[in-house]
């Protein structure tokens, strides 16, 4: 849908947290006008995931390229 419109960004980085028992936490983006709403879905999304538990039991940051321009 923002394929060819210049207001429209077509990628949002993500950052989170996977905690040492596989959920996620602490997950921001870096808001802009065009993307808020994009942003606020995807880390509804993101909060609902599950991840393997990290290694050694200790939390690690994540960032993530969402790249929908395709």
């Amino acid at each position: 849908a923002a394929r060819g419109r210049a207001d429209v960004a077509t990628e949002i980085t993500m950052q989170f947290v996977i905690e040492p028992n596989g959920t996620t936490s602490h997950i921001t983006f870096d808001a802009t006008v065009y993307n808020f709403n994009l942003g606020s879905c995807l880390g509804r999304l993101i909060a609902t995931m599950t991840f393997p538990a990290p290694r050694g039991g200790q939390t690690v940051t994540t960032t993530y390229p969402f790249d929908f321009s395709r």
